[in-house]
């Protein structure tokens, strides 16, 4: 049988690292106002980046463990100046193979969940395939009982899961596109069909005849409004061909399918049009096609809020990461303290860059 261990999942590095400098002040003996950790030195006894350590101490302010003042730096706060808001407990599933592979529920995003459930605990669990459907309703029923409130964050999640989050009625967010028939839980995802859109418009340019779409070979509901608005766009343009490939996690399969369109262009055709759902698939075929010695445009989705090439053009959420996270954390704050109110649906605006 199914158990809760199967789903069991290391949380973020940045939430570990903030883990490890909150047990410091119980090793280290300190007291509320004195002094804690600087960014610099968090670091440095950590040997982790700069970046990471100041996020970990900017969990451990918003648990109210530390107060960060400007001039005399990070200070051991008093006890219960935290404030778990609505929330004792938020429960996050994502796909392991996302969070590993495409970097899914970044550092930037837990931030600004903690930012906006302070003192929350966060636990995070790993789904990997539909036979987790067991475990994960065992789950669900262990927080449904639960003394203190909780609630649910479902990322890039299953018919199943939702459905199962939907039954148990807890207070639930999908980070993604609802599934069909999946109508009483809220949702925040980026405008995905708009996404396409752009993409495929800037990818052809002006002299563009025929552009080739690789998409991930698990397809999700919003691979599918990502399509649309591809569709949309080469519609609006009469001659232009329309490819689309589903690829494996496999650099040289990926690899195989650009060459096989390459090859297959005629010598008028100018340079090589590409839309890709995913960095990693974006990254495979840029290798491909230079090593080809190609001409080529490379438009992406990147829900992660960083540049992955500089030769790319990104779609990404208009939001940061951060603001991704607050608005997660507001929406579940929302359904705790009106669980009667109508599903709400938040659609960020997406930028095309450069």
């Amino acid at each position: 049988m199914a158990s809760r261990k199967a789903l069991a999942a290391a949380p973020p590095r940045v939430v570990q690292l903030a883990d490890a400098l909150q047990a410091e002040i119980g090793t280290r003996g300190l007291q509320p106002g004195e002094r804690f950790l600087t960014t610099a030195e968090a670091a440095k006894e950590f040997r982790v980046s700069m970046a990471l350590a100041n996020r970990a101490l900017q969990i451990l302010a918003q648990r109210g463990a530390i107060e960060r003042r400007q001039r005399t730096g990070p200070v051991v706060a008093e006890p219960g100046q935290s404030d778990a808001g609505t929330l004792a407990r938020v429960a996050v599933f994502a796909p392991e193979s996302d969070v590993v592979r495409e970097g899914l529920l970044q550092d930037g995003v837990i931030v600004g969940l903690q930012r906006a459930l302070p003192g929350c605990e966060i636990s995070f669990y790993a789904t990997r395939t539909n036979s987790d459907a067991e475990a994960l309703g065992e789950l669900l029923n262990q927080l449904g009982r639960a003394a203190e409130p909780v609630g649910v964050v479902l990322a890039r999640s299953s018919l199943a899961a939702q459905r199962l989050a939907e039954e148990r009625a807890l207070p639930t967010v999908v980070f993604g596109t609802l599934r069909p028939s999946v109508t009483r839980l809220d949702m925040i995802d980026w405008d995905q069909e708009s996404a396409g859109r752009q993409l495929a418009e800037r990818t052809l340019g002006a002299r563009g005849r025929q552009l080739l779409v690789l998409l991930n070979e698990r397809v999700l509901p919003g691979d599918e409004m990502f399509v649309d608005g591809i569709g949309r766009a080469v519609e609006a343009r009469p001659g232009v061909t329309l490819r689309i490939r589903h690829c494996p996690p496999d650099d040289v399969a990926v690899a195989a399918i650009v060459a096989e369109h390459v090859h297959g262009l005629g010598q008028s055709e100018g340079h090589v049009a590409l839309v890709c759902r995913s960095v990693p698939l974006a990254r495979a075929a840029e290798r491909c096609l230079a090593g080809l010695g190609s001409a080529f445009r490379i438009g992406v989705a990147d829900d992660r809020g960083t540049n992955p090439s500089p030769g790319f053009l990104v779609a990404r959420p208009a939001d940061t990461p951060e603001r991704q996270g607050e608005q997660i954390g507001e929406l579940l704050s929302q359904r705790v303290a009106d669980r009667g109110a109508p599903p709400r649906r938040i659609s960020m605006p997406v930028l095309v860059e450069p």
